[in-house]
């Protein structure tokens, strides 16, 4: 509490008086004791015409709760509103205004709509000298859009910049712009501020140079790394799961960290965040239950999950197929759970979209017009009949030209090879890369590149005739040495998803 002061005579000081105090300091004038918001509101009721008192007034009301003013409630929102009723101009009423509403939340300001992008891009139009005004800005910006201001356009990215071209005024606003600035950033691209050209993981370290608490950061941080590289911050080496670890207990609110944690940790590892050993399905739960709409937690949730398990969200239990499924209903834009709910439908079920049927062909048939590179090929060929035709963005398929396809995309994968073998009926042969393959090739290239095929080897064997042989890997095998391979060799060969 500051020492006692002679009470105040214009709403003016009362302001100054406000404006020197830091939450939640007090400071004792004449007889009582007055908080920062309680200078404010005094200056109001002395001055109820002032924009400024209204606007300060309505900024410590930031997080709740009403002030009287003559005979009626004000909340902090409707304080700012009254700020700029009084002068449409004033640009700190216009942020903290756009800091007041929450998601797609809209106001009326002299008949006019706005949202949080409009309340910013006032405040920016009207003060283009304020540093966090910029920064605010840039956070509303969606990847790919600009805006417009004082007749120059700029992206997100160039918020950020302009934002960090101008004093700052606290080292949290100064962390928060360069770490805003590194999600921007490709690990390959960089911007230039002030002349200096950095790239995303630069912006990330000098973001936690600033302010070490900075969660956000570390998240940015960790997604420069490579799995088994570290880099030093501060006086330590931090991994990539270090770097997740440190953001989560800074910030344990983010779900997509919780998601990258899960998942970097493998099948059944765990990891101490905060002092608790969480592991990495409960990684992922928590990412669920922090944000229950996000299509991507979802997924990866029913990826952990093992055949016959279940997990408990809001007293219902999800299986793998549940949340897969749930996954891709939330978010149809990943090519990846389009492929993964093509594994889970079976032959003739089918899943609605946005009021469009989906079977398990067409489940990978967008995947791969999403992601032509996804290692969902196999399975589509798998998937489909004999003399089926599928359409994959401009060009047709058989079921044949989509085992050779993937192929051409994995060359190395065995599972497609077996599949050739399958596909072809008597002294039948398929073209790959210009050569001919009969059935027998086929199961022999994919005994060459997966030696514990085990399937394959059955089927090598059921090629040969009485008393024949097979040349594998430069050896010969006869029926009965074939058989005993496939009992010799591993579990099934993973096919690619």
């Amino acid at each position: 509490m500051r020492v006692a002061i002679a009470e105040p005579s214009t709403s003016d000081d009362w302001i100054k008086l406000g404006n020197s105090l830091k939450d939640p300091e007090s400071i004792t004038v004449g007889q009582r004791t007055y908080t920062k918001q309680e200078c404010y509101l005094k200056a109001l009721k002395l001055n109820p015409g002032d924009t400024e008192c209204w606007a300060r007034v309505g900024r410590t009301l930031r997080d709740g709760g009403t002030v009287t003013v003559g005979l009626r409630h004000f909340n902090g929102r409707e304080c700012l509103l009254k700020a700029l009723e009084l002068d449409p101009l004033n640009c700190h009423a216009w942020c903290n205004l756009g800091r007041s509403l929450r998601g797609l939340e809209t106001v009326s300001v002299a008949g006019r709509v706005c949202g949080k992008h409009e309340c910013y891009l006032r405040a920016v139009e009207l003060a283009p000298e304020i540093s966090h005004h910029w920064s605010n800005l840039a956070f509303t910006i969606p990847e790919g859009r600009k805006v417009t201001v004082r007749g120059k356009t700029y992206d997100k990215r160039g918020c950020y910049v302009e934002a960090l071209g101008r004093p700052v005024e606290n080292a949290v606003s100064c962390s928060n712009a360069w770490n805003g600035l590194s999600t921007t950033l490709s690990t390959e691209e960089t911007a230039v501020v002030d002349g200096m050209t950095c790239t995303k993981r630069e912006c990330a370290l000098k973001a936690l140079e600033i302010w070490p608490e900075n969660g956000a950061a570390w998240n940015s941080l960790q997604c420069t790394m490579k799995q088994g590289e570290s880099i030093k911050v501060g006086t330590r080496s931090y991994t990539r799961k270090d770097c997740m670890v440190r953001a989560l207990e800074l910030k344990p609110d983010m779900s997509i960290v919780w998601i990258n944690l899960g998942n970097t940790l493998g099948m059944g590892g765990s990891v101490t965040v905060s002092g608790k050993v969480i592991t990495d399905l409960e990684c992922l739960l928590e990412a669920v239950e922090l944000d229950p709409l996000s299509g991507r937690a979802w997924n990866d949730l029913g990826a952990k999950l093992v055949k016959g398990q279940a997990v408990s969200i809001d007293g219902r239990p999800y299986t793998s197929r549940d949340c897969i499924l749930k996954g891709l209903t939330l978010d149809p834009s990943q090519s990846k759970h389009w492929a993964n709910a093509g594994n889970q439908l079976r032959a003739n079920e089918t899943i609605t979209i946005d009021g469009k049927q989906y079977g398990r062909v067409d489940c990978y048939v967008h995947a791969l017009e999403l992601d032509p590179g996804l290692p969902a090929w196999l399975n589509l060929g798998t998937s489909m009949k004999r003399d089926q035709t599928v359409r994959v963005g401009s060009r047709s398929y058989t079921q044949l030209e989509i085992f050779v396809h993937q192929l051409d995309v994995y060359p190395e994968s065995a599972a497609s090879w077996y599949d050739i073998g399958q596909y072809l009926r008597g002294d039948e042969s398929a073209v790959v890369s210009g050569q001919n393959y009969t059935k027998q090739e086929c199961y022999r290239k994919a005994l060459e590149l997966d030696p514990n095929y085990t399937r394959a080897w059955i089927a090598i064997g059921l090629t040969l005739k009485q008393g024949g042989t097979v040349k594998v890997a430069g050896r010969l095998y006869d029926l009965s040495e074939c058989q005993a391979m496939a009992k010799r060799a591993k579990p099934e060969s993973q096919r690619l998803h």
